[in-house]
């Protein structure tokens, strides 16, 4: 963990996340960049960086198919921030290597998103998700066939951002509340 990172807005945020063990470690992720909204001027930016940890020397990475880092080592860490990804802006992002990686996503806070805002003092004003947070992605081939999941309630507004295969998604089996959700 982390008592103090800057997600790329110069506040000091607090991070914690369990890795998994490197025996864990996949060469297949999938992440799904975060679209902020805010709710008086409408879709917002997306501010998400990625660090990929690489597990085992003379390992090749793509992301979105595309050559992203070749012949790397073992303990190799590589960042991609919203201006250095080379990789277009989709929102989703693949990445993929011919040996284990591990693959964090960090999203950006409140601040980041609104430069506009000065000081993001005014928060009910312009709304979209608070502090910045990480999540170490789970491997493609570790994804459960079922999910459950809650806020606990004391949010004003809940979004969150589902990932399925494309056959799931046609088939209606992503289903949320008990009502089916159409593939975007």
């Amino acid at each position: 963990g982390n008592d103090c990172a800057d997600i790329g807005d110069d506040y000091c945020e607090h991070l914690y996340e369990i890795a998994l063990p490197v025996e864990r470690w996949e060469n297949d992720y999938l992440a799904k960049n975060n679209r902020l909204v805010d709710l008086q001027r409408g879709e917002g930016l997306e501010r998400n960086y990625y660090r990929v940890v690489i597990a085992q020397d003379d390992t090749n990475l793509w992301v979105n198919g595309t050559l992203a880092g070749s012949s790397r080592n073992a303990g190799d860490v590589l960042t991609f921030s919203p201006e250095s990804f080379p990789f277009g802006t989709d929102l989703l992002k693949h990445f993929s290597s011919d040996k284990p990686i591990a693959v964090a996503q960090f999203m950006s806070s409140l601040c980041d998103e609104w430069p506009f805002d000065p000081g993001c003092s005014n928060f009910l004003d312009t709304f979209v998700p608070g502090d910045a947070s990480m999540a170490n992605l789970v491997p493609t081939g570790r994804f459960p066939r079922t999910y459950r999941f809650e806020n606990g309630g004391f949010a004003i507004t809940k979004a969150v951002n589902v990932v399925a295969l494309t056959a799931d998604a046609a088939s209606s089996s992503v289903i949320v509340d008990g009502t089916p959700v159409p593939p975007a």
